[in-house]
């Protein structure tokens, strides 16, 4: 099982997407498949970079409802929106490149697959020496934040789309930015722009890969022309 862990981790890296309370169809009826809003384009947006980077992406709540009408949570997907090298996983598993795993409240389940990977791979000691990281880039509840602090606070770095109400004292900004890091081996991040958001989360992903010593990735990066629904 060691093995195959790391083959896949030397091919791909994990990130794990979440959307508490944002506006998806259910609550905005201008959210319709003819009419496809700033929501779903920006979760898939973020997705779509991974995706096209060899990053597996685990998605839960309104980010997997986005991901599933943009088309990624088919398996014929990973042939059309993948990276090599996630594509080659994909077509191994019989999975898409995008694991839709439950309501935005079930990120448990995440880190239980997160702490497989440490016992069964033998891939560092802690949460924090994984190669993966959280996202919400539409986050708009009190949900979110307390998500949000569950994964950094279990040593995952974590990317949001807009900043906490924190702006206005530097000293706790800073402490979720960068001071956490020395205390859970994770810090909070804050990016609206999709793209960039996604690359923070592969900066951090490649960094941890290399202090595991894990070899390259098979595949250099690729960057997708689009991704849309």
């Amino acid at each position: 099982m060691r093995q195959l862990v790391r083959a896949i981790c030397c091919t791909v890296a994990v990130a794990a997407m979440t959307a508490c309370g944002s506006q998806g169809p259910a609550s905005n009826p201008s959210n319709s498949p003819s009419q496809p809003s700033v929501f779903p384009l920006t979760i898939t947006r973020v997705g779509g970079v991974a995706g096209f980077n060899d990053v597996l992406v685990v998605a839960t709540g309104c980010s997997a409802l986005a991901s599933a009408r943009a088309g990624l949570l088919r398996p014929e997907a990973a042939l059309e929106m993948a990276g090599p090298g996630l594509r080659e996983v994909c077509e191994a598993v019989g999975i898409p490149p995008v694991l839709h795993l439950g309501a935005c409240v079930d990120n448990t389940r995440i880190l239980l697959a997160c702490c497989n990977m440490l016992v069964e791979g033998g891939l560092g000691q802690d949460l924090s020496d994984l190669p993966v990281a959280g996202a919400a880039p539409e986050w708009m509840s009190e949900k979110a934040i307390t998500i949000g602090m569950y994964a950094v606070g279990s040593g995952i770095y974590t990317v949001f789309g807009n900043d906490l109400a924190v702006s206005g004292a530097p000293a706790l900004r800073d402490y979720l930015t960068s001071e956490m890091e020395n205390e859970v081996g994770a810090t909070w991040a804050f990016e609206q722009d999709a793209v960039e958001a996604a690359h923070l989360m592969m900066e951090r992903m490649n960094g941890k890969r290399k202090d595991l010593k894990l070899r390259d990735m098979l595949y250099s990066p690729t960057e997708p022309a689009a991704v849309g629904v």
